[in-house]
């Protein structure tokens, strides 16, 4: 029996790699028709591919191509082909900012006062289950009673408060995308003189204004605004 000779091997191997490589390119190009705008995960599985695609060109290709990569990675024929189209993609995937979310609906003012009302009599876990999703991941309902507990008995009763202003604004640093607003209270509190600060944060969230966060402020000697410490 005759063995196939080394040439006729070679010869069967570069035309396989060539078709595999023709295929690759047909399939990128009939899955980019009905995928125009590819996920990330997408675009690295076209990008590879293709990649493979023309390593399967550069196996017919005549001569030695040689090439260095960030002094870390060195590759040739065939390869070299591979690392050039994966590594040097000359189309790169644009990034796409997430709309904004449309404006919530309702008045932020009155979500804010009916927190509020909630605190001044003491119902805090019915204050914590109106607040927003993003406060809740942070902070049980034990550690927010507790807190507010602990600076509303110091404080006594609320006998005056009034809006002082408020801020709009959207997607602060930190914070997810969307629309926020801080308004702003000068109340006075049977326990302590001072003038006290109350400031409220809401977030835009599932179409609603949820309070966030809320801290307590006094005004020192220098006129400077500065956390109330009890």
């Amino acid at each position: 029996m005759t063995k196939p000779s080394v040439s006729s091997k070679n010869t069967w191997e570069v035309l396989a790699a060539f078709a595999f490589g023709t295929l690759f390119i047909l399939i990128i190009f009939i899955t980019s028709l009905y995928f125009s705008n590819p996920t990330v995960f997408q675009y690295e599985v076209f990008r590879t591919i293709l990649a493979l695609a023309a390593a399967g060109f550069g196996a017919v290709l005549p001569g030695f191509l040689d090439v260095r990569f960030k002094n870390w990675l060195r590759a040739g024929g065939a390869l070299a082909l591979f690392v050039v189209v994966y590594f040097f993609s000359p189309v790169p995937l644009p990034v796409t900012e997430s709309p904004l979310p449309p404006s919530p609906l309702g008045d932020p003012q009155t979500e804010v006062d009916a927190w509020l009302a909630d605190i001044d009599r003491g119902s805090y876990a019915q204050a914590y289950d109106s607040m927003a999703d993003i406060f809740k991941q942070k902070y049980s309902v034990g550690a927010f009673s507790e807190f507010v507990k602990r600076i509303r008995d110091k404080l006594g009763k609320a006998t005056s408060r009034t809006l002082q202003g408020s801020n709009a604004y959207e997607s602060p640093p930190g914070f997810p995308k969307g629309h926020y607003r801080e308004l702003v209270f000068n109340t006075r509190f049977a326990n302590d003189p001072r003038m006290i600060f109350e400031i409220v944060a809401l977030v835009g969230e599932k179409g609603a204004w949820r309070v966030t966060s809320f801290h307590y402020a006094v005004q020192n000697e220098s006129g400077q605004i500065v956390p109330l410490v009890l």
